[in-house]
C-alpha cells in the first residue's frame, strides 16, 4: 500500500470501517450498546410510551440485520475500489487502448 494516494487510502480504510460497522450492526443489533446508540434514539419517535411489542422487536432485529449486511457489502465494494484504484490494481500494469488505423 505504499503507492496509494491519499484518496485511495481514505477509500480503503473507510470501506474497512463501513464493513466492520455493518457486521457489528447485523450481528449485535440488540445488545446494550446498540440499544443505547440506536434504539434509545429511534424508538421514542415511533412508540412515545416506550413499550415495544415483542413482534416489533423481532422485526427491528431482522431489519437491522439487513441494513448491516447492506453496509457490509458497500464497505467491501469500497475496499475493492480503493485497492483497485492504485496504479497497478489487481491486473498489474494499466493498459492503454490503442488504435490500429
Amino acid at each position: 500500500m505504499s503507492n496509494f494516494s491519499f484518496r485511495q487510502k481514505w477509500l480503503f480504510f473507510f470501506g474497512l470501517l463501513l464493513a466492520f460497522f455493518g457486521v457489528t450492526l447485523a450481528l449485535f443489533n440488540q445488545t446494550l450498546l446498540f440499544n443505547f446508540l440506536f434504539n434509545a434514539q429511534i424508538n421514542p419517535i415511533f412508540w412515545p410510551d416506550g413499550i415495544v411489542a415483542a413482534d416489533v422487536a423481532k422485526f427491528q432485529q431482522w431489519i437491522y440485520g439487513v441494513l448491516g449486511a447492506t453496509f457490509s457489502g458497500w464497505g467491501v465494494c469500497e475496499v475493492y475500489f480503493g485497492f483497485c484504484a492504485s496504479a497497478g490494481g489487481l491486473a498489474g500494469e494499466r493498459r492503454r487502448p490503442t488504435s490500429k488505423m
